[in-house]
């Protein structure tokens, strides 16, 4: 301990004048500013939140427009039962029933279905494909023979209660299709 004391008393003891010691020094000098890049690991993580929330809300958000689809779908059955269990009673009202759920499965088979010209379908090439659609041959051969052209005919009376199951029963098989049918559409392209 006394060698390093003693050299440095010896430091101490330079024979320069106060002036010259003081040209020597240096004036301070302020540290470089950091810059923007590369980010530091606090930006890294809020980045990595926010693309994974982003991620998130457009996952969820085409999971809830897919059963908002079929909800709609089955609201609107309810809304065309509800029609005609109010108005019960003559054959204009089943032959109304039949149009509407008709119209219905039009609509509904558009959605479900947008890669199939089912829009321009009538007649038997109607059921035929809503019979693809089901497990059973339920429009061909059963009750939804109705929805063939006997649809306009003023006479045709149908067993209401066993049509609407028949169509609650197609909804429920066509669900698979229904919810795959929603995309996120793309921007027109333009020309």
């Amino acid at each position: 301990m006394r060698r390093s004391r003693l050299s440095y008393i010896q430091f101490l003891k330079i024979d320069m004048p106060v002036e010259k010691l003081l040209l020597q020094l240096r004036g301070l000098q302020s540290p470089i500013e950091p810059g923007w890049w590369p980010l530091a690991i606090g930006w890294w993580f809020l980045l990595g939140i926010l693309a994974l929330s982003l991620l998130a809300y457009v996952y969820f958000w085409r999971k809830r427009s897919k059963q908002l689809l079929f909800q709609q779908a089955s609201l609107e059955l309810r809304r065309i039962s509800n029609l005609y269990f109010e108005s019960r009673g003559d054959e204009q009202d089943s032959r109304l029933l039949l149009l509407s759920l008709s119209a219905w499965l039009k609509q509904v088979s558009i959605m479900a279905f947008p890669d199939k010209p089912v829009g321009s379908m009538t007649g038997q090439a109607w059921i035929e494909f809503l019979d693809k659609t089901m497990p059973e041959n339920n429009f061909t051969q059963g009750i939804g023979k109705a929805f063939a052209s006997e649809i306009y005919s003023p006479q045709q009376v149908v067993d209401s209660a066993a049509i609407l199951n028949l169509c609650k029963a197609w909804l429920l098989s066509v669900q698979p299709d229904l919810l795959t049918a929603v995309q996120l559409k793309s921007p027109p392209e333009s020309s």
